[in-house]
């Protein structure tokens, strides 16, 4: 969410097509991990899948760092028991 604060659905759909893609992979009996299962036994599969997702895990986290700092919102007018207060948005942070 600190990437695309006012995408948060587009970020939403991202990681469910993921689970979907997933359950792709595991879907044939001739190919994908269910054919590899099949083919191979599977303990090989785990080896091969804990590589797999090694490999990914390291590239991700080597790609990752925080977003560019944006400039700081303006502050709004909040209006409490009859005086009015300028405070900045709760949700943003920082630091």
């Amino acid at each position: 969410m600190k990437w695309f604060p006012k995408q948060k659905g587009l970020v939403s759909g991202v990681a469910v097509a993921g689970f979907g893609f997933g359950a792709y992979i595991f879907k044939g009996e001739t190919v994908g991990a269910l054919g590899f299962i099949k083919q191979y036994d599977i303990m090989p599969f785990f080896v091969v899948h804990g590589l797999i997702c090694m490999v990914g895990i390291i590239v991700g986290a080597l790609m990752l760092c925080n977003p560019p700092r944006r400039q700081r919102p303006r502050r709004r007018p909040r209006i409490q028991a009859g005086r009015i207060h300028c405070v900045a948005p709760r949700s943003i942070s920082y630091g």
